[in-house]
């Protein structure tokens, strides 16, 4: 079983972390699952879009959207034994995912809890303090 997981974040112009994007990526017993873990969406897909996925994640995170560009890229970046209308299809179906918020979702959750943490009582380190009994 081949198991590949990437994480991806953003960073604003005070190089904090704003987010981050959670996928999984393995194959098992013939299938190929792509888990987009902060949607909860779970994906069977062929060879192409699996192949694709990890090549076209930083253009669509970073807001290109755009089906020639990210096909361009992601056939600049790596040699693939796919055909352009391959790849093309491939990259179509992954923006339509992106579009739908099931695939390179944000996490909404970490941003309210990093607020929690900085409000906490010992902010000033930026971390909530155990207390053990």
């Amino acid at each position: 079983m081949h198991i590949a997981a990437y994480y991806a974040f953003k960073r604003n112009t005070r190089n904090e972390r704003i987010y981050w994007k959670v996928i999984h990526q393995y194959k098992n017993n013939g299938y190929n699952i792509v888990m987009d873990v902060n949607s909860g969406s779970v994906h069977i897909v062929d060879d192409v879009v699996y192949d694709v996925i990890p090549l076209a994640e930083q253009l669509v995170s970073g807001g290109i959207r755009d089906v020639d560009t990210v096909t361009a890229a992601v056939e600049a970046c790596q040699k693939l034994t796919y055909s352009h209308d391959e790849v093309r299809e491939a990259v179509e179906e992954i923006l339509e995912l992106a579009q739908d918020n099931v695939l390179f979702t944000e996490d909404i959750y970490e941003k309210k809890i990093y607020r929690q943490f900085q409000t906490a009582p010992d902010s000033s380190k930026g971390f909530v303090p155990a207390h053990c009994p």
